[in-house]
């Protein structure tokens, strides 16, 4: 395990947390600093002094196997320095959330979660996800040009996310909002603590209201579903509750509209692939969904902490060292994926990315996350087979967690 050393032209790796920023071109595009630390080692170790290491994974093998090693935990209080990270963060991450959580009570609420997911598959939700995309490019037809991000992908998002929970729509909108200044504030940009703080508050007393009224009369939604899971007797407390649906509606929305753009952006920059997306059958869809995945990881670390010793890459890492997988660097390893940082929609291992996680922390949306993925970008060659991006090089959000396009300027 090498240490942290870098050329000088390039900034020190530093701790990916809540609240923590690197250089802006880091945000930009940071495949090239993956890439460099990657050479110098699939295990980057940062020393402070007094405290555990911190430690950066770049590699595939190594991100894979902490994401299912039991002696790795998700609760980020368990290492010092991402402790001190979350303490300084706008917003803390909800600690009633199953994201947070090891066994056995993730696995208790994991199970409960899931028996709400599996009544309603992600197939029966497939002909709305399709309305939805369409009445959204409706709008843009009229106009001759839109953005991809702002007037569709987010809105997509939005609207499956909230229709799922029985949000109702006159409401949409501001839980649109709620979401967008709540993401602001768990990574660190320069949103008003207060407003934060405010949307939180809010947010929190809308579920309240809506969970009061789901108790009285049950819908088929899945804020009913939640109320009504079962497992071996045991139910969400009101604050699991509150954190589990915090959770969906943030991570379900912004990872599914981050997605979306993404994977028009990859198919819309190459006339090959452009061409080819427009005749395209649902395997190769779906195989460019996971392509887009891999190329693009919506979410680019995690962190853990090392809740015993362990040994990696050759190297003890002591208990309570802090762990910042990079899933983006471990989706372009060139040992697994061969020229990674080409997207190729037929690549054949494309599918073994791990964008959404591994192991017991897999992410229970992911299903519907590549629906919403392959429908809407579909839809978008389906309406406008002759759509071309208005901007060669649109912007990416400068932000270390999220991998998202800031506006995809589309003529049709």
């Amino acid at each position: 395990m090498a240490r942290a050393l870098v050329p000088s032209s390039d900034p020190r790796p530093s701790p990916i947390g809540p609240g923590r920023r690197l250089g802006s071109g880091f945000g930009a595009d940071p495949f090239p600093f993956y890439r460099r630390w990657r050479e110098a080692s699939p295990v980057l170790e940062i020393a402070h002094e007094g405290e555990p290491p911190e430690l950066l994974v770049t590699g595939y093998e190594e991100v894979r196997e902490l994401l299912r090693d039991e002696r790795v935990s998700a609760d980020r209080r368990r290492a010092p320095r991402l402790r001190a990270l979350l303490a300084a963060a706008p917003l803390r991450p909800d600690l009633d959330s199953m994201l947070v959580r090891d066994d056995p009570d993730h696995e208790r609420l994991r199970g409960l979660v899931s028996q709400a997911f599996t009544r309603r598959s992600v197939s029966a939700l497939e002909p709305r996800i399709r309305a939805l995309a369409c009445a959204q490019l409706d709008t843009a037809a009229r106009q001759g040009r839109f953005d991809a991000v702002a007037d569709y992908a987010e809105p997509v998002a939005t609207l499956v996310i909230a229709e799922l929970m029985g949000i109702e729509s006159q409401a949409h909108e501001r839980f649109r909002g709620w979401t967008q200044v709540l993401l602001a504030g768990l990574f660190g940009s320069a949103r008003a603590k207060s407003d934060v703080i405010r949307a939180r508050r809010e947010l929190d007393g809308t579920w309240l209201e809506l969970i009061c009224a789901r108790r009285a009369a049950p819908r088929d939604d899945l804020v009913s579903d939640l109320l009504e899971a079962r497992d071996a007797g045991q139910q969400l407390s009101d604050p699991e509750l509150l954190g589990m649906l915090n959770l969906i509606l943030v991570a379900g929305h912004e990872s599914s509209a981050n997605g979306i753009a993404s994977t028009l952006f990859a198919l819309l920059r190459e006339s090959e692939a452009h061409e080819r997306a427009r005749s395209a059958d649902d395997a190769w869809w779906a195989n460019a969904v996971e392509e887009t995945l891999r190329w693009q990881s919506p979410i680019q670390t995690v962190a853990r902490a090392a809740r015993t010793g362990l040994e990696l890459a050759g190297r003890r890492v002591p208990a309570g060292s802090a762990l910042t997988l990079l899933l983006g660097a471990a989706n372009r390893d060139p040992r697994v994926f061969r020229a990674p940082d080409r997207f190729d929609p037929a690549r054949q291992n494309a599918k073994q990315h791990l964008a959404f996680g591994f192991g017991d922390h897999f992410c229970l949306g992911a299903a519907l996350a590549r629906a919403e993925m392959a429908i809407a970008a579909r839809t978008v060659f389906e309406r406008f087979p002759r759509a071309r991006l208005a901007e060669p090089r649109p912007p990416w959000r400068r932000t270390v967690l999220l991998r998202g396009l800031e506006r995809l300027p589309l003529r049709i």
